[in-house]
């Protein structure tokens, strides 16, 4: 009992605070889950990340995200980074990488999921959006309101799904 009290005392006295990367090292358990967006400045990715760190926070987990702005070695610095950072999941949009490189980083990490991309041998940890359906409850709530001119808007991003969202 005087040793842990003369070191808990000493730990108040110097403002001591344990080192998480230190703990995720040695126990191989992070407390944080990464996150990899293009931009959370845009409404998609905020909403994505606010939802994310929602149920990170009911489950006392913290959340690390890394903007990649649309181009790849940002996206690919981005994974590596929270990798290095010891999270316990990465939770990642990507548009920029290759099938290949994404197969590589999700062989090596298992709490790796993948949102608006399907990998071959990976879609039980790819979340695909159903732009179909998301397409007709838009089109009807606007038509439901007295909308009559509705007109669809596209990126200029190159995106695997553009002909489906067209549609």
């Amino acid at each position: 009992p005087d040793t842990r009290d003369a070191v808990m005392k000493a730990v108040t006295q110097l403002g001591y605070r344990p080192n998480a990367n230190a703990q995720a090292l040695a126990t191989q358990v992070s407390d944080t889950i990464g996150v990899v967006v293009m931009d959370v400045s845009d409404a998609f990715f905020g909403a994505l990340v606010k939802a994310v760190d929602t149920v990170a926070q009911q489950h006392q987990k913290y959340v690390l995200i890394g903007n990649s702005y649309h181009e790849a070695e940002k996206e690919r610095h981005a994974i590596e980074v929270l990798i290095r950072q010891r999270c316990s999941a990465l939770i990642v949009h990507s548009k920029a990488l290759s099938d290949d490189e994404l197969s590589d980083f999700m062989q090596h990490i298992p709490g790796m999921v993948l949102i608006n991309r399907i990998v071959p041998g990976f879609a039980h940890r790819c979340v695909g959006l159903d732009n179909v359906s998301g397409a007709l409850m838009a089109t009807r709530m606007l038509l439901n309101h007295g909308h009559q001119r509705i007109g669809y808007l596209s990126s200029n991003h190159c995106i695997e799904d553009d002909d489906m969202r067209r549609e």
